[in-house]
């Protein structure tokens, strides 16, 4: 079923949600994002790592999406982060 991707992250951030989304593209490819308690935390897509790859998500407008637990290591370490930026 598909989605609509911009609600989706809405109700992410709204609800204060912690895990991992993985965005499906149209054509193939995928985007995820890690959300801490409703923050974004990390992006990553088939393509780079980095925030502008929220655009893809922004550009595909629905699809399909998988939610993902993090593991408490992972939720711990994403929880250090202050701010989204780009992976060196």
């Amino acid at each position: 079923m598909n989605v609509n991707f911009e609600e989706v992250i809405i109700n992410a951030i709204k609800n204060k949600w912690t895990g991992r989304i993985i965005f499906l593209g149209p054509q193939g490819g995928i985007v995820r994002v890690v959300f801490i308690e409703g923050k974004i935390k990390d992006v990553d897509s088939t393509w780079d790592s980095s925030p502008k790859e929220l655009e893809r998500i922004k550009e595909w407008k629905e699809g399909r999406i998988l939610l993902k637990e993090l593991k408490s290591s992972e939720i711990e370490k994403y929880k250090k982060v202050s701010k989204l930026s780009k992976r060196n």
